[in-house]
C-alpha cells in the first residue's frame, strides 16, 4: 500500500528539526508510533543519526524488530515489539 513519509522531528506535519538529546527523540518516536507510524527508516545521509542520537538507537533495537539493514537504509518495524 501507499506510505506517506513523515519528518522526524515532526509538527503540524512538517520538519520541526533535530531533536534536543535522546528522550526528546525517543519521546517523539513514541507520539509518532501511537499517531500510527509503521516504519522507522533512517536513509544513509542520516546514519550519523544513530551515532549521535546512542539512546534512540538503543531502544530502537531493543524494542523492535529490525526489518532491514544494508548500505542504504535501515528500516524499523514500530509495529512489531519485540
Amino acid at each position: 500500500g501507499a506510505r506517506t513519509p513523515v519528518p522526524f522531528l515532526e509538527r503540524n506535519g512538517g520538519y520541526w528539526g533535530p531533536p534536543a538529546d535522546d528522550d526528546t527523540a525517543i519521546s517523539e518516536l513514541e507520539r509518532l508510533r501511537r499517531a500510527g507510524a509503521s516504519l522507522f527508516v533512517v536513509a544513509w545521509p542520516a546514519f550519523w543519526w544513530l551515532d549521535h542520537y546512542r539512546g534512540l538507537h538503543r531502544y530502537l533495537r531493543a524494542r523492535y524488530n529490525g526489518c532491514l539493514s544494508n548500505d542504504r537504509l535501515i528500516v524499523f518495524d514500530l509495529q512489531t515489539r519485540l
